[in-house]
């Protein structure tokens, strides 16, 4: 067994067989963190752009609300 399979730089070097194999098996769990990655800054990023807008729509809609009522209330005291 003269293969080496160097972790720390995802190096594979042996004979031709176990060199395919090592390679494959390192590009694929490359392949599976860079999804994993993606996957959760994409739904990190979704979640919290949503919360932002969210909370930014109901805070402004409650001022808006308010501002209303107030621009009212001088209206109905004159009926």
């Amino acid at each position: 067994m003269d293969e080496l399979y160097n972790v720390s730089h995802c190096v594979c070097v042996g004979p031709g067989a176990i060199d395919r194999l090592c390679e494959f098996i390192v590009v694929k769990v490359e392949i599976y963190v860079y999804l994993y990655v993606y996957v959760y800054v994409y739904v990190y990023v979704y979640v919290y752009v949503y919360v932002y807008v969210y909370v930014y729509v109901y805070i402004s809609a409650e001022k808006l609300h308010k501002k209303l009522i107030e621009a009212k209330l001088p209206f109905e005291a004159c009926r």
